[in-house]
């Protein structure tokens, strides 16, 4: 098992990959390579969205003696999202597992650990959600679990917890509001997250 210092976590760490077997450990090599596609990311700026679906209602109350006149030129108002590029990269570390503080000679750690990911989006309306829903290349996965059993020794007087990168892709792009009579109204830059599930459902 390869056991080196990473500057990210300014900590050793033995990292491992999870594959439809199960947990592989990699090497020192290996995990830089694997690892080298990041991006930081500001969760405050996004919205996680755990909805199936979400269904918008418009109800419109008529009094009796009103008189109700159909136009002809009905003008419809959407969203439409237009992408720009799609990446593949790894996300932030999640703390999976309790620290471990070892006070004897050495201390073996056999647990099961879950980690869930959330889709995330820059926007919040539903609408503009929904469009890039549809206008991203890839589907956007609802939150999920991955779970796994590690198993890893620390020596007398260390400390240590599991951590899990997840493997995501990210859609940027542009929202615009768009009116039938009108045309585009107003545009803005848009992207959204999830993450990437091996053939066995679980998360990378």
């Amino acid at each position: 098992m390869a056991t080196f210092y990473d500057e990210e976590l300014k900590a050793e760490i033995s990292p491992f990959k999870v594959t439809e077997s199960g947990l592989i450990p990699v090497s020192e090599e290996e995990y830089k390579e694997s690892t080298n596609i990041s991006e930081v990311e500001n969760l405050e700026n996004e919205f996680i969205d755990n909805s199936e679906s979400s269904v918008a209602k418009l109800v419109t109350t008529i009094n009796s003696n009103q008189t109700v006149t159909p136009y002809a030129d009905i003008d419809w108002v959407t969203w439409r999202y237009k992408e720009k590029s799609a990446t593949k990269y790894y996300g932030d570390s999640i703390k999976v597992s309790a620290s471990i503080d070892c006070n004897t000679k050495t201390c073996r750690v056999d647990k099961q650990w879950s980690a869930t990911v959330s889709k995330s989006y820059s926007a919040s309306a539903k609408t503009e959600v929904k469009a890039i829903d549809v206008g991203a290349s890839f589907t956007l996965t609802t939150a999920k679990s991955s779970s796994n059993t590690y198993s890893f020794t620390v020596n007398k007087g260390q400390a240590g917890y599991v951590a899990f990168k997840p493997y995501k892709r990210k859609s940027t792009g542009t929202l615009s509001q768009v009116s039938e009579m009108r045309g585009v109204l107003k545009s803005k830059s848009a992207y959204a997250r999830t993450a990437i599930k091996l053939k066995s459902g679980e998360f990378r």
